[in-house]
């Protein structure tokens, strides 16, 4: 080895000091690895549990009378619905046709149905 070659590789202690930044820099590298695929693996079984859960929607029982009541006297004419004396909170057309798709998923519907 010449005199510029070592020269060029510098200090025994700046030559430590590059090793130690090179090892710390791999382990922060690995860290970051392991915190993101814990992340993303996290996220995955959020997600599954999201997918695999029902959402359900509760109407109030004062919602459910309104809408039976709405439903056998005007059927699907919602502007009607929505101009009716009983629609005490002033549900709008587009409120009440979006009430309806709840009540008609929930079980209220299904039961009253086939006692009709």
């Amino acid at each position: 080895m010449d005199l510029p070659e070592a020269r060029a590789l510098g200090t025994v202690a700046e030559q430590r000091l590059k090793k130690q930044q090179e090892k710390s820099a791999i382990l922060t590298k690995e860290k970051a690895v392991k915190v993101v695929s814990t992340l993303e693996t996290e996220a995955a079984e959020q997600q599954a549990l999201r997918e695999s859960s029902v959402r359900t929607v509760r109407l109030p029982d004062r919602d459910v009378e309104l809408l039976i009541y709405l439903s056998e006297r005007y059927g699907s004419d919602y502007k009607a619905m929505a101009r009716d004396p009983k629609n005490l909170f002033q549900y709008t057309p587009k409120k009440i046709s979006n009430l309806m798709k709840i009540y008609r998923s929930s079980g209220f519907y299904k039961v009253i149905e086939n006692q009709l």
